[in-house]
């Protein structure tokens, strides 16, 4: 259940918030718009510094899936002016934190017997028993 908390709070709470980083000029990388509106939503764009590394880490991010579906549930509860945002948030949210929850649960469970998971374009930690960037 921690890792979809961090999952909503990157979907709703970063973006509020914003980002810590002091802006930079945009490089030219080239961009899956859907890895971009990834970054977006941790607050980042494309005057940010960490722009490229966050283009590039969204790119392979094993649960991005998940991630993009909830960006986009936010920007549909948002756009339906619903009176309890975060209620019906995490009303619908419930299908892809369960689905979080299976695949940390596979992961931790394929490390445990292989010493290592599937991570895709990551990396697995053992230390904090999930996937990280390589």
């Amino acid at each position: 259940m921690r890792h979809f908390s961090t999952l909503v709070l990157l979907a709703i709470a970063v973006p509020l918030v914003g980002c810590g980083s002091t802006p930079q000029p945009s490089s030219s990388v080239t961009e899956d718009p859907q890895s971009a509106m990834l970054c977006r939503s941790t607050g980042l764009t494309p005057a940010f510094a960490d722009w490229p590394q966050c283009i590039e880490e969204m790119t392979t991010w094993p649960d991005r899936d998940l991630m993009i579906a909830l960006v986009k549930l936010r920007v549909d509860v948002i756009t339906e002016g619903l009176a309890d945002l975060a209620r019906e948030f995490a009303r619908r949210a419930v299908p892809i934190g369960a689905e979080l929850s299976r695949r940390i649960a596979e992961r931790k469970s394929q490390a445990a017997s292989t010493g290592t998971a599937d991570c895709g374009g990551w990396q697995w930690s053992p230390a904090d028993l999930g996937c990280r960037p390589r």
